[in-house]
């Protein structure tokens, strides 16, 4: 194939699900700013994900994989880097993943709608795109390379609107997460957003689950209550319209309510006041989210 049709191919790839290139700027041209791309570019479905990333692709999959595009670029000075640039099935999707896979408190950078990293590695979201740039060479400058990408796909909207469903006082910079499933452990616990939270001498995750329908929402607050409890019954939580708090190996004691079709709740709960108001702040947030 010539690289004028790879870079085609790639393109028509990435305006499937990345919402497609800006005019005229595929994201894996021939030159990317000061680096030139070193021979084709690969290209990987679901089913060959395994091959690209081997034990990481379950977890790929599951925050809503579309494709894996990867091409090696040689920067001044003769370093070299691969640019991985997976194309999900939405912006939250994106997020999701660049969260997951990277250490974003630590070493946040501006570029892209978020992007983490330093001199070895640098991955960012935006759009429906994750992309994971890294070099084994000693710092190369991959935010430049970064940078230059970004510019070739389409901008992003900001962060997903579902994490307004957060609390923002107490809430720890950047703690952010979307989790498409087996959230604490179990497969029915799907489709939440999650923070920490400094409450007193210690920090909690709040969380708020969103289902199809109230009755599913309830089917799996059932199940949460059926949950084995050591022989302590769950006490009530007078918040939502169903709630209990019932401790959990690992998990502290769990606080946890319905409200309509949500599920939110508190991991590692406490006694405090500023816990029961990060509740009901909440509970509000909730009863007035819309999708």
């Amino acid at each position: 194939m010539s690289s004028r049709s790879e870079v085609l191919a790639v393109a028509l790839i990435v305006l499937a699900g990345c919402g497609g290139p800006r005019p005229g700027r595929e994201p894996f041209a021939r030159r990317i700013g000061d680096w030139e791309r070193v021979g084709p570019v690969e290209r990987f479905d679901a089913r060959r994900l395994f091959e690209a990333i081997d034990g990481e692709a379950p977890s790929v999959l599951a925050f809503g994989f579309r494709s894996l595009a990867e091409a090696e670029y040689r920067g001044p000075g003769g370093a070299t880097a691969t640019i991985d640039l997976f194309d999900m099935t939405s912006p939250l999707a994106a997020f999701g993943l660049f969260r997951f896979r990277t250490n974003f408190r630590q070493h946040p950078l501006q570029v892209g709608s978020e992007g983490a990293g330093g001199s070895g590695a640098v991955d960012f979201w935006q759009g429906s795109c994750y992309v994971a740039i890294a070099s084994a060479f000693p710092k190369p400058d991959l935010v430049a390379l970064a940078h230059a990408l970004a510019e070739r796909l389409p901008p992003g909207q900001g962060l997903p609107h579902c994490l307004a469903l957060l609390p923002e006082n107490a809430r720890v910079p950047r703690s952010e997460e979307w989790v498409p499933t087996d959230f604490m452990g179990h497969e029915f616990l799907k489709n939440v957003v999650k923070a920490e939270y400094a409450v007193g001498d210690r920090t909690a995750t709040v969380f708020a689950a969103t289902f199809p329908t109230p009755a599913e929402a309830a089917g799996a607050l059932a199940r949460l209550r059926s949950l084995p409890t050591g022989g302590k019954a769950p006490a009530p939580l007078a918040i939502g319209e169903e709630g209990f708090v019932v401790p959990r190996p690992y998990l502290g004691r769990v606080a946890v309510f319905r409200l309509g079709r949500r599920l939110g709740g508190m991991l590692r709960y406490g006694p405090e006041p500023a816990a029961l108001a990060i509740l009901k702040d909440l509970a509000e947030r909730m009863r007035t989210h819309t999708d």
